[in-house]
């Protein structure tokens, strides 16, 4: 099966932000820390309100803005061969992806696994390394045919679907 995968940078970005989010995540929970901490500082104390005014102004910056910037510095330290259009050859051995400029081949084995999103799968190589596939350049048959595939060859993390409503 064969699927070529436009460069597009919204998808770098979501594929960066799933990425990070472990991290991210931890600096929200930062960031709400702070703000609560600043504001207390600022209203029970009589410590130095300078710094209460430092955390109340640093946590909502990690908070909402630390996930932009993030991604904005990842898509600026692309690698300029990768900002292209892709090939994505996949069969029973290999997983292989070729752009204008470079290109890997390897067995199914190496990567770690392949996680569902509604809109898209990634293969995961390591912890922080992932190609993305998205599902509306795929047939409904190619659809099923890569499940089938990542299924038997590695740890698939299911799409997490929403309950079903109770009539």
């Amino acid at each position: 099966m064969t699927i070529t995968v436009p460069y597009d940078e919204r998808l770098f970005k979501r594929t960066t932000q799933f990425l990070l989010r472990p991290q991210l995540n931890r600096l929200y929970v930062l960031g709400a820390v702070l703000v609560a901490l600043g504001v207390a500082m600022l209203t029970l104390t009589t410590i130095d309100k300078v710094v209460g005014v430092v955390c109340v102004i640093l946590g909502p910056l990690l908070v909402f803005r630390i996930g932009r910037v993030t991604a904005a510095q990842a898509l600026e330290a692309q690698w300029s061969a990768t900002r292209a259009a892709f090939n994505l050859v996949i069969d029973d051995q290999w997983v292989s992806i070729a752009y204008p400029l470079a290109q890997m081949r390897c067995h199914w084995e190496t990567l770690a696994r392949v996680v569902e999103k509604p809109d898209v799968w990634y293969l995961m190589f390591t912890k922080s390394q992932a190609v993305p596939l998205p599902k509306n350049l795929m047939t409904p048959e190619q659809q099923a045919k890569f499940a089938a595939l990542a299924a038997a060859r590695t740890s698939v993390v299911p799409l997490r679907r929403a309950p079903a409503q109770r009539a």
